[in-house]
């Protein structure tokens, strides 16, 4: 595998495929841009935090919910950028591949305007039946693995 090297800086920094990055405030706001004049290509992306990043109790990971705006000149053709997205990082935890039996689970994000977003993470309950799995041992001996994260912005009374 080729990796492309990491930067000095990664707060501000052009990596060698001419992908720059710069954060412009921590957990807030990042500038992404790119161009190729041979081919006629050019990205210009900002992106900016609606909610505040929702870390997990015991840290590794956080999820937040980001405004999207800018242009992409794609071979000459314009494309308006304008809409959401939502960053999800994890570090630090192992990552075994031994098989484990978790009840069913659902991740589930929503960005509906800027300020209403949610991000859950979900699972069966340990005390209801466990039909996904005839003789399940009873996870509340199991390790729990995530619980919820919910995020919500603005004045909004709905």
């Amino acid at each position: 595998m080729n990796y492309m090297p990491i930067p000095q800086d990664m707060t501000d920094c052009t990596y060698a495929n001419g992908i720059s990055v710069k954060m412009r405030q921590p957990l807030q706001e990042w500038q992404i841009s790119f161009e190729d004049k041979s081919t006629s290509t050019r990205l210009q992306l900002d992106l900016k935090a609606i909610m505040p990043a929702a870390f997990r109790p015991v840290g590794g990971h956080f999820t937040q919910a980001l405004k999207t705006s800018g242009e992409l000149v794609l071979r000459g053709k314009r494309h308006r950028i304008d809409g959401y997205f939502t960053r999800d990082r994890s570090w630090g935890d192992p990552r075994s591949e031994e098989k484990k039996d978790p009840p069913p689970a659902g991740w589930h994000v929503a960005v509906f305007r800027e300020s209403l977003a949610f991000h859950d993470f979900s699972f069966e309950s340990p005390n209801s039946p466990r039909p996904w799995r005839p003789g399940t041992p009873d996870m509340r001996t199991a390790r729990t693995f995530y619980g919820a994260t919910c995020g919500r912005t603005g004045g909004s009374s709905e």
